[in-house]
């Protein structure tokens, strides 16, 4: 049971940053039976909300590096 539960977050988080779909949707997509009851597994494994992770890994994947180092 623990396993398909990881299993699901981790797929959540990879639908979150590669889908331009609502969290809503990847929700239900990954097997939850509302938007609080993902909000809150997701929060206790990322300490931040799908909302706030999705702008995260988007925030990080657009930063040139060579802007970055300085």
């Amino acid at each position: 049971m623990r396993k398909r539960k990881a299993r699901r977050r981790a797929v959540g988080k990879d639908l979150l940053v590669l889908q331009a779909r609502s969290v809503l949707e990847i929700a239900y997509d990954v097997g939850f039976n509302s938007k609080s009851a993902f909000y809150t597994a997701f929060r206790r494994d990322t300490d931040k909300t799908p909302a706030a992770f999705r702008k995260a890994q988007q925030a990080d994947c657009c930063v040139d590096p060579n802007e970055a180092a300085g």
